[in-house]
């Protein structure tokens, strides 16, 4: 019973990505960063919507923590919690 490996491009950019140096792995996450920010600098006008946004991130990951604290009693595994919440 073995695991199905899937060619999606998402998997064929992580086993490229994984090959390379951390220095070059640094670099492009830089230069990604970077045009993300330019990207999001051209489409919005109001500069109050990164605010907004930046709050709402913070609400929810800190209701993520209460939910866990009082459900379970433990904020243990939050972090893989929220990245299944989010589909990754």
């Amino acid at each position: 019973m073995g695991t199905k490996k899937s060619n999606s491009l998402v998997n064929i950019l992580i086993g490229w990505l994984s090959k390379k140096s951390m220095k070059m792995k640094i670099f492009l996450g830089l230069l990604f960063t970077h045009c993300v920010l330019m990207i999001l600098n051209f489409t919005i006008d109001d500069i109050r919507y990164f605010f907004i946004i930046s709050e709402a991130a913070y609400i929810s990951g800190t209701l993520v923590l209460l939910y866990k604290l009082f459900r379970q009693k433990t904020c243990s595994g939050t972090f893989l919690f929220s990245f299944r919440l989010m589909g990754f």
